[in-house]
């Protein structure tokens, strides 16, 4: 993600993620899903959790979106990085592609 939001700080757990998301043959898509570390839904037959889930109509299985917590990602964006391509988000896809993707950022001033 091109580094672009004029922000000094934030973290990914006050962000919602808002995708296109296209399953994973390609025939089935939906616009304007949000993806946010708040939201935390179970998988069906006990296989874990995950921030987004949807049954598409020519699958049998769930499909998912999950934000994982990776080593040398902290969800931060600072000053420092202003121009620079920075990892802020990981996530585990299955039966998904995610694409066209925005951020929405609530900030509260003090």
């Amino acid at each position: 993600m091109e580094a672009k939001y004029k922000i000094s700080r934030w973290f990914v757990s006050l962000a919602r993620w808002l995708y296109l998301i296209i399953a994973f043959l390609g025939i089935d898509s939906r616009d304007g899903i949000t993806v946010s570390e708040g939201d935390i839904l179970e998988l069906s037959g006990s296989k874990g959790e995950a921030n987004f889930i949807i049954k598409w109509s020519s699958s049998s299985s769930q499909s998912y979106i999950k934000i994982v917590n990776a080593k040398g990602v902290s969800g931060l964006y600072t000053a420092e990085n202003s121009g620079k391509y920075v990892t802020i988000l990981v996530l585990e896809c299955r039966g998904i592609i995610g694409c066209n993707h925005d951020i929405e950022i609530y900030i509260e001033c003090l």
